[in-house]
């Protein structure tokens, strides 16, 4: 008399690779989710420049990037006082009803804005006739009324002053024989960054410096040479 086979012996092999697999899938797919859940807002400042001359317009670029989960966001921006605020946008555009300057407490002002919309704020600022000091901005971003973040970048502006000519080139007229050299040079205070010589209004592309050579001069030399310079900013 044989012993009856047992039930279990009927069960596919497979079966157990099967849970396996299912498993695996279940545990990729929670990966998954926890490293989408990690992204984090973030609040950037660019500035075209880093000096700034009395009178001339400054612009300043905010990038404001909410997480995911960001119901209602803000941003300001502390300005130095007394300088004039214009040209405030969102996404380039007037940003009529929803930002501002706040002249009071001397702030830029945007939101709040109800979404996770990524926006890139701007303005522009000019330095008063009497500024002399290096200009430090401060801006802060808050989410959902709860997180303030510092917005990052550069935040310093360094004054500079304007470049002038403090001796001209002499003498301011010369009249010179064919084949012979003469230069010509100026003294200039402030700090200039590049100087350009014209002849008759035309750039001359290898007159670059404060002091003007010239060789050989040939009739077609004659005419009016000026030298352009240009500062920091």
């Amino acid at each position: 008399m044989f012993a009856r086979p047992k039930a279990s012996r009927t069960v596919p092999r497979s079966a157990p690779l099967v849970v396996c697999m299912t498993r695996a899938v279940l545990v990729l797919g929670a990966i998954a989710i926890a490293s989408a859940a990690q992204a984090a807002s973030t609040a950037t400042r660019t500035l075209s420049q880093e000096c700034y001359l009395p009178g001339l317009s400054i612009p300043v670029t905010l990038h404001v990037a909410p997480e995911e989960s960001v119901v209602a966001w803000a941003a300001e921006e502390s300005v130095p006082v007394g300088w004039p605020i214009t040209h405030i946008r969102v996404n380039g555009q007037p940003a009529e009803g929803t930002a501002g300057y706040d002249a009071v407490n001397s702030k830029v002002k945007w939101g709040p804005f109800f979404d996770n919309a990524a926006r890139t704020l701007s303005y522009r600022m000019t330095a008063p006739d009497d500024a002399a000091k290096d200009m430090t901005l401060k801006g802060v971003a808050s989410f959902d009324g709860t997180l303030n973040m510092t917005i990052e970048g550069p935040a310093t502006l360094r004054a500079a002053q304007w470049p002038s000519i403090i001796a001209q080139p002499s003498p301011v007229e010369q009249k010179v024989c064919p084949g012979t050299s003469i230069q010509y040079r100026v003294s200039v205070s402030g700090e200039p960054v590049s100087y350009q010589w014209y002849h008759d209004g035309r750039p001359i592309g290898t007159a670059q410096r404060r002091t003007l050579s010239l060789t050989n001069i040939q009739p077609e030399d004659a005419g009016t040479y000026i030298c352009r310079i240009e500062g920091p900013c």
